[in-house]
């Protein structure tokens, strides 16, 4: 679910304004202003992050023995 959020974040940065004529501005395009993107690579970068990070997410998830929950971290000390 989390990864296609990412390609549903790109898609709408990427082809809603093209489709619709409207020049949207989210704020991440201050981010990768700061980070040099050039603007046709911004909505394909943000999608490729969430999509990563949902990856991310899968792997720390299979790696885990328990949840976190159940962990002593969330114990009282």
């Amino acid at each position: 679910m989390y990864t296609l959020t990412g390609t549903l974040v790109a898609a709408y940065d990427g082809l809603g304004p093209v489709l619709q004529g409207q020049d949207f501005t989210p704020i991440t395009s201050k981010i990768m202003d700061k980070l040099h993107i050039p603007t046709d690579f911004r909505s394909l970068v943000l999608g490729v992050f969430v999509a990563a990070t949902g990856e991310l997410f899968v792997y720390m998830r299979k790696i885990s023995p328990t949840p976190i929950s159940d962990s002593d971290a969330t114990k009282p000390l």
